[in-house]
């Protein structure tokens, strides 16, 4: 199990039939503050994690009518899987999908406030580097803005392309253009 995840409280946990049409198995979800933690069902007594997901980038939905399991599932998914929770009973679902949702958004909201000071190395600047406070929010050009501002050069945007005025006062032989599908 991972590190993290063995210093928080287990909030819930409870069997479940993650399925992709025909195809299901049984599973037994664990669901921590900030993690949601797959292993196989209980057989004598041993546990195989399957897998660990950060529950900042699980997504839910529900599922729509059309079985006799479907009032009892909810697509549960991250950037690798996704598959159709099914559980035993509507009350078990409706707990799960209620502390699922909630520990989610949670963790989400904890993640978008977190914030990074980056670096920015300047040739030829007396004073590099530069720290920058970046969120995840900020864009490419959010950190560019606040890196220039930072060394003291304004810019004026440019309504079509974006660059700005500050370009034309560039000298080209002495500027180095970096090609951004290199990076």
């Amino acid at each position: 199990m991972s590190s993290m995840a063995t210093y928080q409280n287990l909030l819930i946990h409870g069997p479940v039939e993650p399925g992709n049409g025909w195809h299901r198995k049984k599973r037994h979800l664990f669901l921590f503050r900030d993690y949601l933690l797959i292993s196989n069902t209980r057989c004598k007594n041993i546990l195989k994690i399957k897998c660990v997901i950060p529950l900042h980038i699980v997504w839910m939905d529900k599922v729509e009518e059309g079985d006799s399991d479907a009032k009892k599932s909810f697509l549960l998914g991250w950037p690798m899987e996704n598959f159709r929770a099914t559980f035993l009973s509507l009350e078990q679902k409706e707990k799960w999908c209620s502390l699922l949702e909630r520990n989610i958004n949670l963790t989400k909201e904890k993640d978008n406030q977190k914030t990074l000071e980056l670096p920015i190395f300047i040739k030829d600047i007396q004073h590099s580097p530069v720290a920058v406070t970046a969120t995840s929010f900020d864009t490419v050009n959010d950190i560019i803005k606040k890196t220039l501002s930072i060394i003291g050069i304004t810019i004026k945007e440019d309504t079509h392309s974006g660059i700005g005025d500050f370009a034309a006062d560039l000298d080209p032989a002495t500027t180095t253009w970096v090609n951004p599908h290199l990076l």
